[in-house]
């Protein structure tokens, strides 16, 4: 009786490992998606913010251009 209670008492261990075991494996690869999807909107959020610095100053250099212009200056090379 001990043997068979023992038994079932095992058996319930390896069955609640396994389902943890489980429980882990699919939390790693959530883990791994959540990862890549940072690394990918990152990637993204760098090159949209790079875009934008590089318009605005290009804004900024052809408005100190035209300001130049108007007033008779001569643009400097550098913002040629």
């Amino acid at each position: 009786m001990f043997k068979l209670f023992k038994g079932i008492k095992e058996a319930k261990v390896q069955k609640e490992a396994a389902r943890i075991e489980a429980i882990n494996v699919r939390l790693a690869e959530e883990r791994a998606n959540h990862e890549r999807l940072c690394a990918e909107f990152a990637a993204k959020e760098t090159a949209r913010l790079d875009a934008m610095r590089k318009e605005s100053s290009e804004k900024w250099k052809q408005r100190f251009r035209e300001e130049c212009e108007l007033q008779g200056k001569q643009v400097p090379a550098y913002m040629k």
